[in-house]
């Protein structure tokens, strides 16, 4: 069985950890700006200690996706980086995101994905006023997060959930309005993609809005834990069904259900 596992380090130098089994991807971002520019840099390393294969970089800048092809064998503890410059326009100042998937794929060819959000500023950095946590489910089937205007005047907020290729959200952007001093549970369905049981997949939530002074960008790092849920007679099953009967048994082989707790049931 194979697991994915991520953990960030904020911006300018930014770290994403996914795990595969024995396979281990970091990814390290730089960014600057430079007049009407971006100019940045992104590292992937190996840290496992088996080969990552068809590695490729899906990123975005302001008004534009890229995708970036970087390696076909990234060997035990080779890294492999590629830098980028783009131009800004006339975007207003303020801070923006940069939101990060690498692919990468084990041996067998089986995909997992990293995240990583660092984010920019262009001109002088200025409070939020908002302020993001995880909210932990205890149905599962979502993501949430908790916002809170932290000043007396409204908001139209637009949320961004990141997630990784082993899901799928149906509706991964919110636009929303937020009274003065108001607090939002922001929520996002999730089915299951390639997720395997018994693995924690790295996720943020993505806010920004705009006001007189520019716009502003707020980084929510959240987590995806997959587990093989259902009832207590199917998580312990392994242990005791060597005592039912050879029809008992078949019956259950082939039910061919996972299930992540109070996620939206899929049928593999």
């Amino acid at each position: 069985m194979a697991f994915a596992f991520a953990i960030a380090l904020f911006p300018s130098f930014y770290s994403s950890l996914a795990l595969a089994g024995t396979l281990t991807i970091e990814i390290q971002t730089s960014l600057r700006v430079q007049e009407e520019f971006l100019e940045g840099t992104i590292t992937v390393v190996n840290r496992g200690d088996e080969p990552a294969r068809k590695v490729h970089a899906e990123f975005t800048v302001p008004g534009e996706m890229v995708v970036k092809e970087i390696s076909e064998r990234l060997e035990i503890q080779q890294s492999a980086s590629f830098s980028f410059k783009k131009s800004l326009g006339q975007i207003k100042p303020g801070s923006y995101a940069v939101p990060i998937t690498i692919v990468f794929h084990d041996t067998k060819l089986y995909p997992f994905s990293a995240l990583a959000c660092p984010t920019f500023t262009l001109g002088e950095a200025f409070s939020a006023g908002l302020s993001c946590s995880t909210t932990p489910q205890a149905i599962g089937g979502e993501s949430a997060f908790e916002v809170r205007n932290l000043e007396p005047f409204p908001k139209r907020v637009k949320s961004t959930f990141l997630f990784p290729k082993e899901f799928h959200c149906p509706h991964p952007e919110v636009l929303f309005e937020m009274a003065p001093l108001e607090r939002k549970i922001l929520s996002y369905s999730l089915l299951r993609a390639t997720a395997l049981p018994g693995a924690h997949y790295p996720a943020f939530c993505i806010l920004e809005f705009e006001n007189q002074r520019g716009h502003h960008s707020l980084i929510c790092p959240g987590e995806i834990r997959f587990m093989e849920g259902g009832t207590w007679f199917k998580r312990t099953r392994w242990y005791w069904l060597g005592g039912w009967s050879a029809l008992v048994l078949l019956g259950i082989a082939f039910r061919k259900r996972l299930y992540l707790p109070g996620f939206t049931e899929e049928k593999i």
